[in-house]
């Protein structure tokens, strides 16, 4: 968009079950119709945004995570073309976040938090984005996907 890369998130709505009014990637768990993580991913998107699986370019899988919880997450990298237009779920998608690839680049956004759960402790990478807190394995997805872009 207007040049830049930036990186889309979503900012979930407080109708979901999980994770309410946190910020993260289109995303879910994978379904038995799904012919595989990828396909998983481009359903999760066009359900969440209302983009057409056509508008998503297959990039790359990126490591695998598993979060405090023990999910485990296959987040995948894709181009989406800027003149597509989001049509946000309204029960998942409070609001659609584009940030820019060179705030998240610019070192001075990128903090760290020590966070606790089920008796472990975990320091986690943030980033603040206009008044949006990216964290948890959203953050730490991003950090990692950053490390290897400047390489």
């Amino acid at each position: 968009q207007d040049g830049e890369l930036h990186v889309i998130l979503t900012k979930r709505t407080e109708l979901v079950a999980h994770h309410k009014g946190q910020v993260c990637f289109p995303g879910g768990s994978y379904e038995m119709l799904d012919e595989s993580l990828w396909h998983t991913a481009m359903r999760e998107t066009r359900e969440e945004l209302g983009l057409p699986e056509s508008g998503m370019q297959y990039i790359m899988e990126l490591p695998k995570y598993v979060t405090p919880s023990e999910f485990e997450v296959t987040p995948f990298l894709a181009f989406i073309h800027s003149d597509l237009e989001f049509t946000p779920c309204p029960h998942e998608v409070d609001s659609v976040i584009k940030v820019p690839i060179s705030h998240l680049l610019d070192s001075n956004n990128l903090n760290f938090e020590q966070l606790s759960h089920a008796g472990k402790e975990y320091n986690l990478p943030f980033y603040i984005f206009e008044d949006h807190k990216i964290w948890g394995m959203t953050g730490k997805i991003i950090l990692n996907l950053l490390k290897n872009w400047e390489k």
